[in-house]
């Protein structure tokens, strides 16, 4: 994947049947998450919850890659070099967003 569908995704109220649709900005069903009810009601509604925000979550973890990117750096001790705390960060931040692009 190279390119997703663009931000924000609606999330739906849920049917008669309790399936809740992710529609894009245009109204077009994008993803559905069917709830079950009892407790199981509970972790659809969260799954639906974030599988709505995925857009803002990747614009937000590009911004986060440009801050911690200026900032990150590595110390030098005896031993070679160390990856400070913004350097770790940064790491995990590309690894998120390659994941999202499904590489």
């Amino acid at each position: 994947m190279t390119q997703h569908t663009q931000g924000p995704w609606i999330l739906k109220e849920p049917d008669e049947y309790g399936t809740v649709c992710i529609n894009t900005p245009d109204g077009y069903p994008l993803a559905i998450v069917s709830q079950y009810g009892g407790e199981h009601k509970k972790q659809s509604d969260a799954n639906a919850h974030l599988i709505a925000v995925a857009p803002l979550m990747y614009e937000t973890l590009k911004e986060l890659r440009e801050y911690f990117d200026g900032r990150s750096d590595a110390d030098c001790d005896q031993d070679g070099y160390i990856p400070n705390q913004e350097m770790t960060i940064l790491a995990s931040i590309d690894q998120l967003l390659n994941k999202a692009k499904g590489l």
